[in-house]
């Protein structure tokens, strides 16, 4: 009986990772082995979205490293920039896009929402880090918030060289 157990064990197992594969499955190469998988729910603005969790639950995350201008802080108005900012991002990355969410130091900010740098796989296999290319393409200023500051100094150097949003507008 002790056999047919164990079979029994060895089949199911098998099945859940011929069925379900992506339950075990690792971060596509590029992305942090630490990273979690998540699918987009919602742009909240340019550097917040929500997302659901291999878990099932919704996490608003707010995307470390960086600040785009605001477009939803309660009693205050709508920063320049603030609304191509948050077309940017949702043009990157729609709802049930998946993206892979990389924790630093801190989980939380003040506001509950999980601090993550979030990983984008494209089409062609290619990965990006979200947060950079905001900062990269000039729709993010580059910010370290201690001690959350892993990629700080990339976001530095890409802020130095990156246009800004407003001479594309011009052009």
């Amino acid at each position: 009986m002790p056999h047919h157990s164990l079979l029994l064990a060895l089949v199911i197992a098998i099945a859940a990772l011929v069925v379900a594969p992506e339950v075990f499955a690792a971060p596509p190469e590029g992305i942090p082995a630490g990273a979690v998988a998540a699918e987009v729910v919602e742009i909240i603005d340019g550097d917040t979205i929500d997302v659901l969790l291999e878990d099932g639950t919704e996490a608003t995350i707010r995307l470390i490293g960086i600040d785009t201008p605001e477009t939803k802080y309660p009693g205050r108005s709508v920063a320049c920039f603030g609304p191509e900012a948050s077309a940017y991002t949702a043009k990157l990355i729609k709802p049930g896009r998946e993206v892979w969410l990389e924790r630093d130091v801190t989980n939380l900010d003040r506001y509950d929402r999980l601090l993550r740098y979030v990983w984008v796989e494209k089409n062609n296999g290619d990965v990006y880090q979200l947060n950079a290319v905001l900062v990269r393409d000039g729709f993010a200023a580059a910010v370290a918030y201690e001690p959350d500051t892993k990629y700080a100094p990339a976001y530095d150097c890409l802020l130095y060289t990156s246009p800004s949003p407003r001479d594309r507008t011009r052009s």
